[in-house]
Formats: C-alpha cells, sequence, structure tokens
C-alpha cells in the first residue's frame, strides 16, 4: 500500500544535513575503520600477551565496523534518497510502513553501535593505556577515543534531526 508523506520539520534543511553526514561523516568513517583495524592488528601481534583483553576489542571492532558499513549503505541508498525527494517535494508516494521500518532499523543501529563502542571503552578503561605502555598502544587508544567521540557527535546529529521526522 502506498501511502502520501510529508516530512514533519520543514524548518530543518534536510539537503544540508545529507551533505554534512554524507561528506563530514560517511567519508571520515570509510577511511578511518580500515586505519584503526590495520592499527588494532599490529597491536594485538605486537602485544597482546601485555594488553587485557585485546582479542575482545578487535572482536567488537571488528563486529562494529561490519556493522557501522552496513548502517552506512542504509543511509545512502534507501533513507537519504527518500528524505531528499520529500525535502524538495511536497509529497511523495512511499510504502509508510517500509520506510518507517527503514527509518527505525538505523536508529536501532544507532543504539547497538553505541553499545559496541560502550564495550570497548570499558575494556580499554576509557582508552588508558597500561602503565608500561608503547607508543603503538598510546596511539592506538588515542584514535580509538577521537574516532568514538566522532562516532557519538555523528549519532547525535541525525538523532537531533532525524528522529522524530515521522510521527
Amino acid at each position: 500500500m502506498e501511502t502520501i508523506i510529508k516530512l514533519k520539520q520543514k524548518n530543518v534543511p534536510f539537503q544540508s544535513l545529507i551533505k554534512t553526514i554524507t561528506i563530514d561523516y560517511h567519508s571520515y568513517f570509510k577511511k578511518t575503520l580500515p586505519a584503526l583495524s590495520n592499527l588494532l592488528l599490529i597491536l594485538s601481534k605486537r602485544e597482546n600477551k601485555r594488553i587485557q583483553n585485546l582479542d575482545k576489542i578487535n572482536k567488537l571492532f571488528s563486529d562494529f565496523k561490519e556493522l557501522l558499513n552496513q548502517h552506512i549503505s542504509k543511509e545512502i541508498f534507501i533513507l537519504f534518497p527518500i528524505i531528499k525527494k520529500l525535502d524538495t517535494e511536497e509529497s511523495l508516494k512511499v510504502n509508510i510502513t517500509d520506510f518507517k521500518k527503514m527509518h527505525q532499523q538505523t536508529f536501532n543501529d544507532n543504539i547497538m553501535l553505541l553499545a559496541i563502542l560502550n564495550k570497548i571503552n570499558s575494556l580499554t578503561n576509557n582508552y588508558e593505556p597500561i602503565k608500561l605502555e608503547s607508543k603503538l598502544q598510546k596511539q592506538c587508544f588515542m584514535d580509538l577515543k577521537s574516532f568514538e567521540n566522532n562516532c557519538r557527535n555523528y549519532f547525535e546529529l541525525k538523532k537531533k534531526h532525524f528522529i522524530h521526522m515521522l510521527n
């Protein structure tokens, strides 16, 4: 069943918001995820015995990377094209149930991604290197902390502007 839907918040510049998300965040994630994965892999090879829970951290980060890449694809190929059309047209015929379901899935992704980040944060003791840290571990944990902060900003931006888009 197709339904005509309209955006509830016409005052939000969705076109520029989507552009910000794709350029500032999606591009950053696509560049940073592989680099962090490699850094964690090198750290594992060199210092796995000295750093507690490093295997768990690697596994969680791998899961995070996979889920975030899927999440970005949902936004780029499904959600954002519809939002862009809705932003430029007065109304649009789409299956509102499917659209709301996809919209909700992206927010569920955010919750799962944040849960993974929280576990990594906890396992790294808030990204604090062990007392006899190596430069590699220090760099890796600093990069992970910066990455987490960027992820939280990304999720907060979307939550602020998209969560109540359709009620």
